[in-house]
Parts: C-alpha cells; sequence; structure tokens
C-alpha cells in the first residue's frame, strides 16, 4: 500500500464496510500508467473512500468509470 499520511483515495472491492483495499491513491503526480489508473473488479460493487485532513488545502480528485 502507498504511504500515505494526509490525504487519500482507497479503492476497495464491495460495498459499504468492505475491508478489500484494491488501491490507495495520493500525491499530485501520478505516473499516467495503467497500473495507477485502471482499476479492474472481481466482482459487480466498488467503493471509492476519499481520506482527508487539515494539513493541506488541494482540489480533490476526479475519476470516470466504464463498465465492460
Amino acid at each position: 500500500m502507498d504511504n500515505c499520511p494526509n490525504d487519500y483515495v482507497e479503492v476497495l472491492e464491495g460495498s459499504y464496510g468492505s475491508t478489500d483495499s484494491i488501491k490507495r491513491l495520493c500525491g499530485r503526480n501520478l505516473p499516467f500508467t495503467d497500473e495507477y489508473r485502471v482499476v479492474r473488479l472481481k466482482g459487480s460493487s466498488l467503493l471509492v473512500h476519499m481520506h482527508t485532513d487539515n494539513a493541506n488545502q488541494n482540489r480533490g480528485f476526479a475519476a470516470s468509470h466504464r463498465g465492460e
């Protein structure tokens, strides 16, 4: 899991209460590779959790999805 001490977005497989973390993303300049920007699920539920604190003031995050 990436070291994200302040703000991060965590992607979990499942619904509310899930603990099956797929990836945690943080920082301003994430690599533009499939490893970081594409999430593939085994099931049909995805939970996106945004954690934020008052250490930094940034703009948030953007996401999109596509079903296949």
